[in-house]
């Protein structure tokens, strides 16, 4: 590795605890939030499942409350150090799409001062662990493309296991990069082997949450039914679409040429596919604004590639 690389790399790394100093800066700026005491109060009865949300946020708060107990504090750490994860994980994308040191460090300050970011790492809530995990299954696409290695479809298998016993929401993202990798020239991979091994290990991962699941009637399906009854249907398909450029500000610059980088550029277009996938069935069935959120540090990472090939005037950039 020469210096210049080896230099960036540092960079990341400290704009990511940046993002951790600051979180921890204010954690006492606001008491606890009400869906932060109801996941610390799911840690002292820890289980494979819950009635509105899987079991993984409970897991995590029965170890924090041992370690750390109650204080602000103790809430507010976890969000804070996955905040600086997710900046380095995106500059990391960013690179595997083919940003050089601008625009790594573009990247990652976009992710520290946008405002879904500065909210969503403040809060100990399954979205901040969700918005990571989902960083995380576009990484490994991203990696498998690049290198052909079966390694990465593997990891992805891991990981979504374990998003499932976060937030059942992941099944849209799986869904729209297989569907998206159908109809693009990758869909070679439905040929290999390590695909279906993936989908066999993420199944087992997350068996023991489907069997609490059966046990107890499938509370899930009541829970949805009353989200859709008192919630979502009161959802503004407008509003849902301005909204994702107020959850990014400034940075909705970024996301949107990160959109067109991916759409325009054959080897990664399947990516722009399933991003519009998942908008498009959210806007259908009245999701939630920041269900969107997963797909906002990708598109980030490659609006930043974007800029930095269009953009050479050092005094624009």
């Amino acid at each position: 590795m020469n210096e210049r690389p080896k230099r960036t790399s540092f960079l990341i790394i400290g704009l990511g605890l940046l993002n951790v100093i600051i979180h921890l800066l204010v954690v006492d700026n606001l008491e606890y939030h009400r869906d932060e005491l109801l996941y610390f109060s799911l840690g002292l009865h820890p289980d494979f499942g819950y009635a509105t949300v899987p079991p993984m946020i409970g897991w995590i708060a029965a170890l924090i409350q041992t370690i750390f107990g109650y204080s602000l504090f103790a809430v507010k750490l976890f969000p804070a150090l996955l905040g600086g994860v997710l900046v380095w994980l995106s500059a990391r994308i960013n690179s595997e799409l083919g940003g050089s040191s601008y625009a790594q460090i573009l990247t990652a300050i976009a992710l520290i001062v946008t405002p879904f970011s500065l909210r969503t790492f403040h809060l100990f809530q399954p979205v901040s662990i969700d918005l990571v995990l989902w960083t995380f299954i576009f990484y490994h696409a991203i990696r498998f493309i690049n290198t052909q290695d079966k390694k990465y479809i593997i990891g992805i298998g891991v990981i979504a296991g374990f998003a499932m016993l976060n937030k059942y929401l992941v099944l849209l993202l799986l869904a729209g990069l297989l569907v998206s990798i159908l109809v693009t020239s990758h869909r070679i991979i439905f040929r290999k082997k390590s695909l279906y091994l993936a989908v066999g290990i993420a199944f087992l991962i997350f068996l023991p949450n489907l069997i609490w699941q059966i046990v107890h009637d499938f509370p899930v399906i009541g829970h949805m039914q009353a989200l859709n009854e008192r919630q979502l249907v009161n959802v503004d398909r407008t509003t849902f679409l301005f909204d994702q450029i107020n959850m990014t500000f400034a940075t909705s610059i970024v996301m949107i040429l990160g959109l067109a980088f991916l759409l325009k550029t054959k080897k990664y277009h399947f990516l722009g596919y399933a991003v519009l996938f998942i908008i498009g069935v959210l806007l259908l069935l009245r999701g939630k604004s920041y269900y969107t959120l997963g797909v906002l540090p990708l598109l980030i990472a490659a609006g930043a590639v974007f800029v930095e090939r269009f953009v050479q005037n050092q005094l624009l950039r």
